[in-house]
């Protein structure tokens, strides 16, 4: 064996250690008040953080009816997060602060990887790779290792990603240093096993990687015969049943396969479907096999030693886009779905800036060896590059504003968990559900309705999740919204314990007099839960709600005025008209005859009034059909992609 590259640093490896550790601490201190995801896989994870917060001994596969497939989902990243939010007395801050150190984690462990090559040739990659960083803050957003965890929340995944990188860079690290190639598998093999606990995505790209390392130690063996090579290849041949099986065997296997299965909405901004994906694929494929196949023809000893990177980035290249493309096969056989095929976007694109700030090295007709002390001398090189590309990627990444302040969401936290544990009475087969908190999208209201309270995922969770009036009167227990929401309005409903953030209300009581109708309906922000059920709108902003599609329906209880039902119907609201375009809006009130509306630009909008059938048995829908809906990406106008036709702002029986 050979010995590693000579190396002068001008700092011991611990005070470099803690430099790098610094600079984690200080991002975590900027980024920790910061949420850049509220989808419902926020929601789902935290469900399960809070669970086995409450619960440790969780079993292997609960039948709980708030989590939904989170009941048999690989846990090991949500029991950290749990162990996490003990320490900071908030489930939600554990799974958050650990998302956020998986974010820095991955970018630290791949720039390990590049700068473990000579700074002759590190340092122009680590340069491309910041540079590329650098245009991510701008228009080019490339779905990179750490979007995972902003808009959806795959942190599972992207922490066993960052594990992978980890393991790889201590293989890494143990090869340059000389040691037997049986301590690596092992190290590989455990780190298999560790990260099928945290996801099904990443474990397998390890497995494939342990492949590679040992397909590629079996061909740089020095033996003249086959005997000699088949002894000194058995420990490789072994190890390689045994990093399957470390995979295939996993408990979480089984279910995680599954899951894989279910299709999801994911948007990758530029590779968007499958077949494009696949494309991408080969060039990566290709990119890979040339940096293995340039790595393999170095002179035997130092020379590798010096470029491990080319090996340990190739191998992870191949790896992730094998995979891909193996799914994308299983996809057309009709197995699996896209959604499998473009969660592997993130690692495409992440092995792609790697391997394209390699290219320039690749592109050299010799590699050399280091010079005596180039290993990774000097201050910056050996000591502050990596911090800087640690920092240059987590702001690339969160370049978008945040959704929410953590400490906001923390808070509800906590005085949600006080009134479950002091305030709320046992209610057998009803449920609480958490509605219209002033300053909370729905995303966080589901969130701690299946969350704190453990709610089941019914059509009533469903119902908090697009903010719409719970549709199971008879599972609701207790509704806490915000004492100025509309809710909060109910005086006659209300609990003890309600104070001036929060109203707790008897659930019966409000469902009844939310049904019985009002005679004004407002669809802002400020006019909070709406009595109205939507379809193919948006969510509510400061003017109203944005119509997404070119039909949508509003359903909503016929008040009653002046002890008679109400008999007209007014709508107030603004159409979407750019330039000449003109929008019309073609109304119909349950099976009625339709009405056309047409808005002009620069005349004066018409009144949108509609009589209401007499038979409507105290509920009435209104269908709505836009064909002139466009989005503002088609007009040119931003990256908005719905297709807005019309606003709602309110609506109002007489």
């Amino acid at each position: 064996m050979h010995a590693p590259p000579s190396t002068v640093s001008p700092l011991p490896r611990g005070i470099r250690l803690g430099i790098l550790l610094a600079t984690l601490f200080l991002l975590l201190c900027y980024a920790i008040d910061h949420i850049w995801a509220t989808s419902s896989d926020f929601a789902h994870h935290y469900s399960l953080v809070a669970r086995l917060s409450q619960q440790w001994n969780l079993p292997a596969i609960a039948h709980d009816p708030s989590l939904g497939e989170m009941n048999f989902y690989p846990r090991l990243s949500h029991q950290l997060a749990a162990l996490l939010g003990t320490v900071l007395h908030s489930p939600f801050l554990g799974m958050h602060v650990l998302a956020l150190l998986s974010m820095m984690a991955i970018w630290a462990a791949l720039g390990a990887l590049l700068l473990s090559m000579p700074k002759r040739a590190g340092l122009p990659a680590l340069l491309i790779v910041l540079a590329m960083l650098s245009l991510n803050f701008g228009k080019l957003r490339l779905d990179l290792f750490g979007i995972e965890n902003v808009g959806n929340f795959f942190f599972a995944q992207l922490l066993g990603q960052a594990v992978m990188a980890g393991v790889l860079v201590l293989a890494l690290r143990l090869e340059r240093a000389g040691q037997a190639p049986l301590l690596r598998y092992a190290l590989l093999i455990a780190g298999i096993y560790v990260v099928a606990g945290i996801h099904l995505l990443p474990a397998a790209q390890l497995v494939a990687i342990t492949l590679g390392t040992i397909a590629l130690d079996s061909l740089r063996l020095e033996a003249r015969s086959l005997s000699q090579r088949l002894r000194l290849a058995l420990p490789g041949l072994l190890a390689m049943p045994v990093a399957v099986a470390a995979l295939a065997l996993h408990p979480a296997f089984a279910a995680m396969r599954e899951i894989s299965k279910n299709d999801g909405d994911l948007f990758p901004r530029i590779f968007s479907t499958p077949a494009l994906i696949a494309a991408y694929c080969v060039v990566i494929l290709a990119m890979s096999a040339w940096l293995l196949l340039r790595w393999h023809r170095l002179e035997r000893g130092t020379a590798r030693s010096h470029y491990l990177a080319l090996k340990y980035i190739g191998l992870f290249g191949l790896a992730v886009s094998a995979l891909c493309l193996l799914q994308f096969l299983l996809l057309q056989a009709g197995q699996g779905s896209a959604y499998a095929v473009k969660k592997y976007i993130y690692g495409l694109n992440s092995v792609f800036v790697l391997e394209l700030a390699l290219l320039p090295l690749l592109l050299r007709t010799r590699l050399r060896t280091a010079a005596p002390g180039d290993g990774n001398s000097g201050l910056f090189y050996s000591t502050l590059a990596l911090p800087l590309l640690t920092i240059v990627a987590f702001r690339a990444l969160t370049s978008t504003p945040p959704y929410l302040d953590a400490s906001d969401v923390a808070t509800l936290e906590h005085q949600l968990e006080l009134r479950r544990d002091v305030s709320l009475p046992a209610q057998p087969g009803k449920h609480v559900y958490v509605m219209d908190v002033p300053g909370m999208p729905s995303g966080i209201s589901y969130m701690m309705t299946i969350g704190v309270f453990g709610t089941p995922r019914s059509d009533n969770a469903m119902n908090v999740l697009s903010n719409q009036p719970l549709s199971e009167p008879h599972l609701i227990g207790t509704i806490i919204s915000g004492s100025k929401s509309s809710y909060g309005q109910m005086s006659k409903c209300l609990l003890p314990n309600s104070n001036s953030q929060l109203a707790l209300l008897d659930g019966e009581c409000a469902d009844r007099t939310l049904h019985a109708g009002r005679q004004r309906v407002g669809f802002t922000v400020a006019d909070g839960q709406p009595t109205c059920t939507l379809s193919g709108f948006g969510e509510a902003e400061g003017g109203g709600r944005w119509s997404n599609a070119t039909a949508a329906t509003i359903q909503c209880p016929v008040p009653q005025i002046d002890e008679h039902p109400a008999q007209q119907l007014t709508l107030s609201g603004s159409p979407f008209l750019h330039g000449t375009r003109a929008q019309r809006l073609t109304l119909r009130v349950d099976a009625g005859p339709e009405q056309e509306f047409r808005f002009q630009p620069g005349q004066p909008e018409p009144k949108v009034q509609i009589a209401l059938p007499p038979n409507h048995n105290g509920r009435v829908t209104l269908h709505l059909q836009l064909p002139d809906a466009i989005s503002p990406q088609q007009l040119g106008l931003s990256a908005d992609t719905r297709q807005l036709g019309w606003m709602i702002q309110s609506l109002e029986f007489n």
